[in-house]
């Protein structure tokens, strides 16, 4: 079970890295018995010990390339949204990245990012170096859509990524300032369309070359929190559907 956990979270940082890797099944080399083994359980022992053994090394080898291409890309490391803006033990997931039955029209639509609830005023931090590219409340009659996430920052992480807080009560950073990841941004609240104190939290990435950046589910960026059910939210590597998201207004652009 550890292995497989072990497996897991090194697939996980590989995609939040946006590093290559060979889905293939590492090779297993034939382990004779030093002995004749006659007992179906020995035998069984013997085959999970050759299992181990193999996984153990390719996860030291992807150990290995995850540390190499760390310290060659120091920048990007540091850029990509990577913890969960909230400590944790102080949120609860309300509404996952996916399809689901929105509160207000109750009718189906696309939940771009994590609705994480929790105690008004608790700390959002930045998930990533970067530069604060908006940080208020868009105007209802420029953008009604935007306008519905209340209070909001937007950050930009390098070239790649760009993450969006909203429903805040208070803002702690202007417009143009850089941050780092971990610094405190504003607090959890309950501005724009919103039933109660949470933080509405999305990451969006451009990808192949694409002019508008995607909303990906923020799960999957989250390394310092553990997910229920991780290892199949992996598999699904999901994104936003296209038609299904409000794309930037054009001041973010």
């Amino acid at each position: 079970k550890r292995t497989e956990q072990d497996q897991a979270r090194q697939q996980q940082i590989s995609l939040v890295l946006g590093t290559a890797q060979d889905d293939s099944e590492p090779e297993e080399t034939p382990v004779e018995p030093p002995f004749e083994v006659h007992h179906h359980d020995a035998h069984e022992a013997l085959d999970r010990g050759v299992r181990l053994s193999t996984e153990s090394s390719a996860l030291l080898a992807l150990a290995d390339q995850l540390t190499a291409f760390a310290r060659e890309h120091q920048t990007l490391v540091l850029t990509v949204p990577s913890i969960c803006p909230i400590t944790a033990g102080e949120f609860v997931l309300t509404s996952p990245f996916g399809e689901r039955t929105s509160p207000f029209t109750n009718t189906r639509d696309f939940h771009a990012g994590l609705d994480l609830a929790a105690r008004e005023g608790t700390p959002v931090m930045a998930t990533g170096d970067g530069r604060v590219i908006f940080a208020g409340r868009f105007p209802l009659r420029r953008n009604a859509r935007w306008w519905r996430y209340g209070n909001a920052v937007v950050i930009r992480h390098g070239d790649s990524y760009l993450t969006i807080y909203a429903h805040l009560k208070d803002i702690s950073i202007k417009r143009g300032r850089d941050v780092k990841r971990g610094q405190t941004i504003g607090t959890v609240g309950n501005s724009g369309w919103s039933t109660s104190p949470h933080l509405h939290y999305e990451i969006r990435a451009l990808r192949d070359g694409a002019s508008e950046p995607v909303p990906v589910d923020p799960r999957i960026h989250i390394l310092d929190h553990q997910w229920i059910g991780h290892e199949a939210m992996l598999i699904a590597g999901r994104y936003a559907p296209r038609p299904d998201f409000d794309p930037l207004p054009s001041r973010l652009r």
